[in-house]
């Protein structure tokens, strides 16, 4: 193991500490968007959440988890610019990504364990 390693081992556990929540964040806004897809504003609050995961996990070495919001950011800006709110075919594929990230935080949960 090396220094930058033993340097960096807190921060990381913090970070998979609080995937929890940031997962509690994101399943809270799908939800406000399963409610009401139409909501022009909601994709706006879920794409700024995904997009902040994007950056951070890459960061703390969660290389899974970052690919996914990578993928999902795209994908919602793209409905965005649509400035229609989600149609059928971006909510499954909201709950694609959120089933991928789920799976992928149970997955670094269990590696930590």
């Amino acid at each position: 193991m090396s220094v930058d390693d033993d340097w960096a081992a807190p921060l990381r556990r913090e970070y998979r500490e609080g995937l929890a929540g940031k997962l509690k964040n994101l399943e809270t806004l799908c939800d406000s968007l399963r409610a009401n897809p139409a909501d022009a504003a909601a994709p706006a609050a879920l794409a700024t959440a995904v997009h902040r995961i994007k950056g951070s996990a890459a960061s703390y070495g969660f290389d899974e988890i970052g690919a996914i919001a990578t993928e999902w950011d795209l994908a919602l800006k793209q409905s965005i610019a649509r400035g229609e709110g989600l149609n059928a075919d971006e909510i499954a594929a909201m709950e694609e990504f959120l089933r991928r990230f789920r799976k992928a935080v149970a997955q670094e949960q269990a590696a930590s364990l």
